[in-house]
């Protein structure tokens, strides 16, 4: 079903969304991405674990039942990761898959009576962007060893205890959450094992654009120079939108990775990018 722009009496709300393999080395990608409008504008990324197999289908399962979930959250907001992962688990047993397949992160964003809501399960990035252009927030969830908790471990409890286990030398932090903007100093706290990255935010007349991305975005690498470039810098490649209609993301993330590789500057893993476009309605 083609999406279209979302109308509430204050917003016009426009989705748009990508994913991509890497491009060294160029493999299956791992990675997905949906967007849409019903039963209210969403965005929705999810990126399969390198380590396990068939993640790719995993992560589009996630995906799907993510989407078929959001009903659930027109009346209240409230955690529905529980339903996602054993419905997801319904799925992949008529397909004779593992429940490994489902060893992914998933990231969901969606607006209900101006207010933004975003939970994150696992890790990734978040950007509120001004109409300036200005990076008003950047928000980054990073796991110690690139191992984050997946839904997914909640299914075998062998496997639950073995990562809490891995962890435990860890003390009292598995990871950090990173803010940053334009109008604070950057500062982290750690992620402890029962840590929700569960936020919620009023929608204002000076956001523009509000991004997720799977952690692809860390991996580009200049081979010219060899030096990797920061996520900061790749976030004002993707914002550098030429034109905002259609699918501004998709033509914006092809052009990028296209201008990218003729300076020899490739991403090692995946990459998925979702984003909202908001207008006031005049």
């Amino acid at each position: 079903m083609e999406k279209e722009d979302f109308f509430s009496e204050k917003y016009i709300i426009t989705s748009d969304c990508i994913f991509e393999a890497a491009r060294k080395p160029h493999k299956t990608c791992q990675d997905y991405s949906i967007c849409g409008d019903q039963p209210f504008p969403f965005l929705i990324i999810s990126d399969g674990c390198g380590g396990s197999d068939n993640t790719d289908i995993g992560s589009r399962i996630l995906s799907h039942v993510a989407k078929t979930n959001l009903k659930f959250l027109e009346k209240e907001d409230i955690d529905i990761s529980a339903s996602i992962i054993y419905n997801s688990e319904n799925a992949i047993r008529n397909m004779d898959l593992n429940q490994s397949c489902l060893d992914a992160t998933l990231i969901i964003v969606y607006i209900l009576n101006n207010i933004v809501y975003i939970k994150m399960y696992g890790d990734g990035h978040i950007f509120i962007v001004n109409k300036k252009g200005e990076i008003r927030l950047h928000k980054t969830v990073s796991y110690n060893s690139n191992a984050p908790y997946y839904l997914s471990y909640k299914l075998d409890q062998k496997r639950d205890s073995s990562y809490k286990m891995s962890q435990e030398q860890e003390k009292d932090s598995i990871g950090k959450v990173t803010i940053s903007g334009k109008d604070f100093d950057q500062y982290s706290f750690p992620i402890t094992m029962f840590y929700k990255n569960i936020t919620q935010r009023d929608l204002d007349d000076d956001v523009e654009f509000i991004i997720i991305t799977s952690d692809g975005i860390d991996s580009f690498y200049d081979l010219r120079k060899a030096e990797k470039i920061p996520s900061s810098e790749i976030i004002k490649e993707i914002i550098g939108f030429k034109s905002k209609n259609g699918d501004f993301v998709k033509r914006r993330i092809r052009r990028m990775l296209s201008d990218f590789e003729a300076k020899e500057i490739y991403n090692s893993d995946d990459l998925s990018v979702a984003a909202f476009m908001i207008r006031e309605n005049k």
